[in-house]
């Protein structure tokens, strides 16, 4: 059978830290492996630990990366470092650094997309890079903290609005599900039920021309917004007149 032309792990899904570009692993199971990972640079003082999405071709080099920018508090950093004398809630006392922000990455033979780690998905004016409209989007996330809980459908039902605002097709891995594949208009074509070991091996949808939203972003909410309180309030006038 033909090998598929990308295979998508989760956050934080490589086994082991990737230092540089190089990751001595082997990948002949696809032409592209994207998995989520920890990535350092530097040493020392200098030393930087990124939550990243990283691009390996067949001979296990990170060809391609998106580093996480909308990092937790508390969970990947603590604010205020210098002045809270509080602790991490995950392991380790280093800090996530930020990634440089909002991008759309373009490997060979795979249409450009934009990478969503974890719960920057849940942040519509972050999912795309509007000078860079990608062809769809790829949100690697690890759900395990929620449990058996309402979290893992919410976070899903949040990924899923951000394929129908931007009118592309998204491809969703969690390491204990929901995984899915969204088309342009959010229905699911595929998907892995919560606490399911499986894989998906789907066709990706073609996205849609560019949505109302992805035109004007957060300046449609905003007018909506101005909109209600201007009716609340000529209502109100004409209440007490």
């Amino acid at each position: 059978s033909t090998k598929p032309d990308v295979v998508i792990w989760p956050e934080t899904a490589f086994f082991s830290v990737i230092h540089g570009t190089y990751t001595g692993y082997v990948w002949p199971y696809s032409r592209w492996l994207l998995t989520g990972a920890e990535i350092v640079e530097g040493r020392g003082a200098s030393l930087r630990l990124y939550n990243s999405l990283a691009a390996l071709d067949g001979a296990g080099v990170v060809t391609q990366r998106y580093d996480k920018h909308q990092l937790v508090p508390f969970g990947e950093f603590v604010p205020l470092r210098s002045v809270l004398p509080l602790a991490k809630i995950t392991p380790g006392t280093l800090d996530f650094s930020r990634g440089e922000g909002v991008r759309s990455l373009k490997l060979e033979g795979v249409p450009a997309f934009s990478p969503l780690i974890c719960y920057e998905a849940i942040f519509p004016w972050m999912a795309v890079d509007s000078a860079h409209r990608p062809e769809w989007l790829v949100n690697v996330t690890n759900d395990g903290w929620y449990g058996d809980s309402p979290g893992p459908y919410q976070h899903f039902i949040m990924a899923q609005m951000r394929a129908i605002e931007q009118g592309l097709p998204l491809v969703r891995a969690a390491n204990n599900g929901i995984s899915a594949l969204f088309d342009p208009y959010g229905r699911i074509v595929a998907a892995i039920p919560l606490n399911h070991r499986s894989a998906l091996d789907v066709t990706l949808s073609k996205a849609l021309p560019p949505t109302i939203y992805a035109k004007l972003g957060e300046k449609l909410t905003i007018g909506m917004l101005i909109f209600i309180w201007f009716l609340t309030f000529a209502a109100h006038v004409r209440l007490r007149k």
